[in-house]
């Protein structure tokens, strides 16, 4: 009896599992066809024009992807971070007509820029870290590198999400973590426990920002 219990406990657990994953999947591929009917209607693309469309961006996706898992150097993958950004380019340039392609520049860089006016406004820099946690120089070069070295890869998140955040929002978020335990790794214990409270204060005067921006919008 204890053994069916346990069985049937195991098998339901799966299930919920499962039905989960199937959930998430098929949220994320719903938010994926919804940006290809937002784009069908904006560049105004014929059926041939969907279809070909659809085809450089998936893969686009899975050639980022790639770049991204592989161990190249960074200097190396961000050589060919950009050649896969021109070919792609030329691709739609294939694709496209002038004034659907300048639509399309238009609309990314806008996305792009929305993007990095957000991310001026999150997390302590590195002069501010500096200041703070007094760093010596040493420290302050390591971490310099792992900054540069976590921008290279939030470009290529980005990329492999046809720079929509949403899309990529549980990438960023694990890789946001990766880069503070890097961080963390290159500090002293008294300095790692005074990152931690800069990053909370910075959380809670986001979240405050965004209640005050909500009451207004009442």
């Amino acid at each position: 009896m204890k053994t069916n219990l346990k069985k049937l406990l195991v098998a339901s657990a799966f299930l919920m599992t499962t039905v989960g994953m199937v959930g998430v999947v098929g949220a994320h591929q719903g938010k994926k066809g919804e940006r290809l009917e937002e784009i069908k209607a904006e560049l105004k693309l014929t059926p041939a024009q969907e279809k070909a469309f659809k085809t450089i961006q998936e893969d686009k996706r899975a050639k980022f992807k790639e770049l991204k898992k592989s161990d190249l150097p960074k200097e190396e993958k961000r050589a060919q971070m950009r050649a896969l950004k021109a070919e792609t380019r030329a691709e739609l340039a294939k694709t496209l007509d002038a004034q659907q392609l300048a639509k399309l520049d238009a609309k990314m860089e806008k996305r792009k820029a929305k993007f990095k006016g957000k991310r001026g406004e999150r997390g302590p820099r590195l002069e501010k870290l500096a200041d703070e946690l007094e760093l010596t120089e040493p420290q302050r070069n390591q971490i310099k590198s792992i900054m540069e070295d976590a921008k290279a890869e939030r470009e290529l998140i980005l990329e492999a999400n046809d720079s929509d955040r949403r899309q990529a929002r549980p990438e960023l978020k694990a890789h946001r973590q990766e880069v503070k335990g890097k961080i963390r790794a290159v500090l002293s214990a008294e300095q790692a426990a005074k990152f931690d409270a800069m990053k909370a204060k910075h959380k809670g005067d986001r979240k405050g920002k965004r209640k005050g921006q909500a009451k207004k919008g009442e």
